[in-house]
């Protein structure tokens, strides 16, 4: 299944203003430069859109979101993987 665009940059936004796509690069321990090399993107623009200086804007945009997506759902993954204990 292909997420619209616009549920994308609705997303984008959304990690911005909460700075929860900073949580998430931090805790998956990857650089501004690593993440914003990977989606097309200078430092300092994905560093404004973490602070929510900057909305996020276009196809990076839609792509931070998509692996911001990914790194939230390994998250949510690992936190019940660790809550599950098939012994109890």
């Amino acid at each position: 299944m292909t997420i619209p665009d616009e549920v994308l940059l609705n997303n984008a936004i959304s990690f911005a203003t909460s700075g929860e796509g900073r949580r998430l690069r931090e805790k998956a321990d990857a650089s501004l430069f690593e993440v914003a090399a990977a989606i097309g993107l200078d430092a300092l623009t994905l560093v404004r859109w973490e602070t929510g200086e900057l909305v996020p804007a276009g196809p990076q945009a839609a792509d931070w979101a998509r692996m911001l997506r990914v790194l939230r759902h390994r998250d949510e993954t690992s936190f019940a993987d660790a809550a599950y204990d098939p012994l109890r």
